[in-house]
């Protein structure tokens, strides 16, 4: 009986050097370190282990998981029969080391390591000397990962995702900008690029008149495409703060800028980030495979995928312009066919 106790407390044992063992484990040591510094008392403890000994703490945790379930066998199978002690011995190391919590979540984290620290440290400045030859060949399998390799975007997304159902130190928002600059690269330009039929434009040869200054200043646009004709063929942009300064009336032609960058309309929004960036640049015109005029993408439309949010801007006077787009489609066809009638 006197052994069955015994092989029960080394299982108790053992259950609280695995838990342990995650608690060391919850944290990189960058983090550790960082805690530390800010003032974290726990952090500090543990950093005052993991910092001087390395990989032998979880060696050494191992060796003693090692040896207490060794013992454990032993003495149940003084006692029992060899094959029942292997009936036994099997569901309880898999209820330890893969059934009970702590084996699937270290949320004890540094409020236990910190507390063992000391015991820890003290059985590490007898055994550290034993420990070093073996931490040459095992110390780079036994020991904890700084860091956990991302093989590939899809695999950083669904991390993100998952992170954002499973809740984490991190807000809501920080998530979601994170998932969003990581997925925004993939769409195409014509998912959030303005349709040309919405896109406020003016005239080369329209007078800058107070009227119309009052006009362009009241529809809350910062930059207004210049077409030529009726064809809507973009000749340059005329900027609002170029208005700013004018002292008497001009014609657009003379306050423009003739300065036109285009984008097809198949481009990804990675790149026209990236184009954005190289020409400084903060509208594009669009174009289709027939070089035609298919509408404009500004920079804050990117940055709005980047972050998640709608921006307050200049081509979201409404808060679908697709749609807006579409419905002047539909009236314009049921126009047509009023007077095809």
């Amino acid at each position: 009986m006197l052994e069955l106790l015994l092989a029960g407390l080394c299982a108790v044992v053992i259950g609280y050097l695995v838990l342990l063992l995650r608690s060391y484990e919850y944290l990189s040591m960058a983090e550790l370190k960082r805690q530390a510094r800010s003032g974290n008392k726990q952090a500090k403890a543990v950093y005052g282990v993991r910092g001087p000994y390395g990989a032998h703490v979880f060696i050494l945790l191992w060796a003693l998981i090692g040896i207490l379930s060794s013992t454990m066998i032993v003495l149940i199978e003084k006692v029992l029969w060899t094959g029942f002690v292997i009936a036994i011995t099997v569901p309880i190391t898999i209820l330890i080391h893969a059934i009970l919590p702590w084996s699937r979540y270290p949320e004890p984290s540094l409020s236990l390591a910190s507390f063992s620290a000391p015991a820890v440290a003290f059985l590490l400045r007898f055994t550290s000397p034993l420990i070093r030859p073996l931490e040459r060949v095992v110390g780079t399998w036994i020991s904890h990962s700084e860091t956990r390799r991302i093989n590939s975007k899809e695999e950083l997304v669904d991390i993100l995702e998952h992170t954002q159902i499973e809740g984490d130190p991190f807000s809501k928002d920080e998530l979601s900008i994170a998932l969003h600059a990581m997925t925004f690269g993939g769409k195409q330009i014509t998912s959030i690029m303005t349709p040309r039929s919405v896109v406020k434009t003016v005239r080369l040869g329209d007078v800058l008149s107070p009227a119309m200054l009052s006009d362009l200043h009241e529809s809350g646009f910062s930059r207004f495409p210049v077409i030529e004709s009726e064809k809507g063929d973009i000749v340059g942009t005329l900027y609002s703060k170029d208005l700013a300064d004018l002292r008497s009336s001009k014609f657009v032609r003379d306050v423009m800028r003739p300065d036109i960058y285009y984008v097809n309309e198949f481009s990804s929004l990675d790149n026209v980030l990236n184009a954005f960036l190289r020409t400084q640049h903060h509208l594009f015109v669009v174009v289709n495979e027939f070089e035609e005029n298919v509408g404009v993408v500004t920079i804050e439309d990117v940055i709005e995928q980047i972050i998640g949010r709608k921006i307050v801007d200049e081509f979201d006077r409404y808060d679908d312009l697709r749609l807006v787009a579409r419905q002047l489609a539909d009236e314009e066809a049921k126009r047509r066919e009023g007077q095809t009638v």
